[in-house]
This record gives C-alpha cells, sequence and structure tokens, in this order.
C-alpha cells in the first residue's frame, strides 16, 4: 500500500464518508484522483505536504468548511481541483505557485472573478509531444515520419512505452519527457535528437502509455542489426528510463525493411539476371516436357510392336483401360521371378508338352502354380488371348481357377491356385484331405 503513488477511484458508488486518513499516508503518492465519490467532510493540510504529490483532483464531492493547504505545500504539486463541492472559504499561501480550480462552490458566489473560480483557467495542459517546430511543414511517405534531428522523412522504429508506476501524473510535464528523450538516444547510441515522443495518456490500466519513434542516422533505414540490439534493449528493459518513469514494458511495430518496400528496393542488374534466369528454366522445362513426350510414344510404339494383340492388355496405371477378366490379371515377368526365386529348380512342380509347372508364392503369401511355355510350344498372340480369355470364365469344383497370365519379354505363363498334393481321383472321389494341382 505504501509503495501506491496513482490513486484513480472516481465514479464509484462507495458508501458517503470522510477523506480516509491512508489520504496522506502514502510517502509515493504522485497523484490523487476521486471524482464523484461521495467523500464530505473537510480536507486535511497533511493531504498537500506529501513530497511527491502533484495533483489533488477531487471534484463532486461534498468537502465542506475552509480549504487550507497549509504551509508545507509539496514542491512538486501543480494542480489542486475541488470543483462542484461545498468551501465556504479558502486559505492558500503565497508559497504556492500552481493551479487551483474551485469552480462550483458557495465561495466563488462571492469571489466570481477569482482565478481559482474562473472555469476556462483549468483547462489540462496538452499532452507533450517532441517539437517539429524547426522543421518546414510537409507530409512524408506512408510508414515515414519526419525526423526531429534531421527534419528529413524516415523509416523510424517505433512502438510503445508502458510505463506502469511513473512518479508524476501530468503528462504535459516537458521537463520529463524531454529528460527521456535525451536518456534514450544515449544509451541506445542514436544521434542526438533523433528520437520523437507523442501523446502520452493514462489508460484504463493507469498504465502511462507514451508512443516512441527512433530515427536512424544514416539513412533513411535502420539495418536489421541496428533493429534487434535497439529491439533487445527495451524489450528486455535493459534500457533504463530516468527513475521518475518507474518501470516499464516496451511493445514494438513490425519493421519496414528495404526488401519489404517492392522492385525498388532491387537494383537494375538484379532485376535483369532475375528475368534472364527465369527465361532460361522455361525453355529448360520445355524442352524436357517435349523429351519426354517423344520417349512416352516411342515406348508406346514399342510395347505394340512387341505385344500384338496384348498392347492394350498393358497395366492399368500405364496404359489405362485394362480389360477386366473374370479374376484373373496380369503379371510382371519380374513379379513371377520373384515368386519362384527366378524359376529356380527346387521350385518345380512337373513338367509337359506346354513347358515346365513352378511353384510360386505371391508378396501377400499366396502360393500359385505356373506354366511356362518353352520354346516350340507357344501359341500365337491370337489364340493365347482366346484361351486366357476362355480359362478366366471357367469356374468349377473340380478345376483349379486361373490366378493370372504374363506376356511380356516373348514368355507366355498361366497362373493357377496352388493344390499343395494329392491326384486327380483323390480330388474326384471328394477325398477333402488330399487337394489335386493341376
Amino acid at each position: 500500500m505504501t509503495l501506491l503513488n496513482y490513486v484513480d477511484l472516481s465514479n464509484n458508488t462507495f458508501d458517503p464518508s470522510p477523506s480516509p486518513q491512508w489520504f496522506w499516508k502514502l510517502p509515493q503518492l504522485s497523484a490523487l484522483i476521486i471524482q464523484s465519490g461521495r467523500l464530505y467532510g473537510t480536507v486535511p493540510m497533511k493531504l498537500f505536504s506529501s513530497p511527491q504529490l502533484q495533483q489533488v483532483i477531487l471534484d463532486g464531492n461534498a468537502f465542506n468548511g475552509t480549504l487550507d493547504l497549509g504551509r508545507s505545500i509539496s514542491s512538486e504539486l501543480s494542480m489542486v481541483s475541488f470543483k462542484d463541492n461545498d468551501f465556504s472559504s479558502v486559505t492558500v499561501t503565497s508559497s504556492y505557485n500552481g493551479t487551483l480550480a474551485l469552480a462550483g462552490n458557495p465561495v466563488c458566489n462571492h469571489l466570481p472573478n477569482t482565478a481559482y473560480c474562473n472555469v476556462t483557467q483549468h483547462a489540462p495542459s496538452p499532452a507533450y509531444t517532441t517539437s517539429l517546430v524547426k522543421c518546414f511543414s510537409g507530409a512524408c511517405p506512408p510508414e515515414q515520419s519526419m525526423s526531429p534531428q534531421s527534419c528529413g522523412c524516415a523509416y523510424p522504429y517505433q512502438g510503445v512505452m508502458y510505463f506502469r508506476a511513473p512518479f508524476f501524473a501530468d503528462v504535459g510535464n516537458g521537463t520529463a519527457f524531454q529528460e527521456l528523450e535525451s536518456k534514450l538516444w544515449t544509451k541506445l547510441e542514436l544521434s542526438p535528437g533523433s528520437v520523437a515522443l507523442q501523446d502520452p495518456f493514462f489508460n484504463s490500466d493507469s498504465y502511462m502509455q507514451v508512443q516512441v519513434k527512433l530515427f536512424p542516422s544514416g539513412g533513411p533505414y535502420f539495418n536489421r542489426t541496428e533493429v534487434m540490439r535497439i529491439g533487445f534493449d527495451l524489450s528486455n528493459q535493459t534500457f533504463k528510463p530516468p527513475k521518475e518513469f518507474g518501470p516499464y514494458y516496451f511493445i514494438a511495430s513490425p519493421y519496414p525493411f528495404p526488401d519489404r518496400n517492392g522492385p525498388a528496393s532491387k537494383s537494375k542488374g538484379a532485376i535483369i539476371g532475375i528475368a534472364v534466369g527465369c527465361g532460361v528454366l522455361l525453355i529448360a522445362l520445355v524442352g524436357a516436357a517435349v523429351y519426354a513426350l517423344m520417349q512416352r510414344r516411342r515406348a508406346q510404339k514399342a510395347t505394340e510392336e512387341l505385344g500384338g494383340p496384348f498392347a492394350s492388355w498393358a497395366r492399368s496405371e500405364e496404359r489405362g483401360g485394362a480389360p477386366r477378366l473374370k479374376g484373373a490379371r496380369w503379371f510382371s515377368c519380374e513379379e513371377l521371378k520373384r515368386s519362384t526365386n527366378n524359376f529356380a529348380e527346387a521350385n518345380e512342380l512337373g513338367y509337359g508338352g506346354y513347358g515346365k509347372v513352378y511353384r510360386g508364392m505371391l508378396p501377400n503369401g499366396q502360393f500359385i502354380a505356373i506354366k511356362r511355355a518353352q520354346q516350340g510350344s507357344m501359341q500365337g498372340g491370337h489364340e493365347f488371348k482366346t484361351e486366357i480369355e476362355l480359362l478366366s470364365r471357367v469356374h468349377h469344383k473340380n478345376l483349379v481357377g486361373l490366378v493370372g497370365f504374363c506376356f511380356e519379354q516373348g514368355e507366355q505363363m498361366l497362373v493357377y491356385e496352388y493344390m499343395s498334393a494329392g491326384t486327380l481321383r483323390d480330388s474326384l472321389t471328394g477325398n477333402p484331405s488330399r487337394p489335386v494341382s493341376s
């Protein structure tokens, strides 16, 4: 409680009460503002002798009797306002040179022409703003501001400083804010006069909020290293403001570095280089596309020449539109080689006039029987196609089903379901434990 320095309790529905004693027991108090707070009675002289006190604004209450500021008035006190109260007299010593506002009190009925009864005289002083009087008037382009140091337009590094507990309440206090300006350009290693402050005010949290602009000295922009250094010093409170401002925090605005300002930030040579590079890349891409198309057409032609009647039976992802056989599918030579360990002798099941039969296993674990035609027993393309179409449509419990076929690289192979053992008689007589392989 003793560390409070700014108190504003205006427009609250407190119960009517005399002025509390803590008014004059706060050694750090710089501003006491309670407007329409339902306070009444006399005001103790002790209040005005608090060493840090700068403002007392107690308008719209019911204080009465004589307002006596006493003889030990704080040297910092610059504003005393008791408008619309019930004082019948006032005692002010010559040592007080600040503002006194008593309009709306009975005492002003007898002394209407005195300074403290003149309403227009007590308008609050304007908030401090860094002076640009020495600079010629003129507008700067968007995102730029006029530097008070050079009077030229530049891109400032800017943000808002929030002072959480300043030891003064007068936002028009030029002395305090000029000291802050000087401290900023000195500690942040900027040119003298390259700091601008604008429109300080107390926000809803009773924090003093100040707009800060810091200007570069060597051109219109800060470089990235400078922005990082300044931002670090302010955001991490490495920079220490004058004591009367108290603790603070800083929120920066994004900085418009040169590379964000469009083509003007690139040299003519760079633009030409980029354009030439894009042109070369485009030509290379078109050439690659034409070459790929030619190679694709050559591959299709070769497939048609080698495949004969099977040219349209290539894999759907390569040619599209593969026919839907009744459960049978196309196998590549490589698939069947892998499934039989390159047609190893250990996987031979038998042989006949057509060729050898091999056992294989697909990647999903399914066993298959592969009839591989030998030279001299191969059919013509149309005959092989007809056989596959017929076998894929024939289904009977006593016949093994056709799983698929292979017709490439000079091979003709039929892929059947694999039956592990048994004879045709065993299967036909219904012995389920002895299935047949074809």
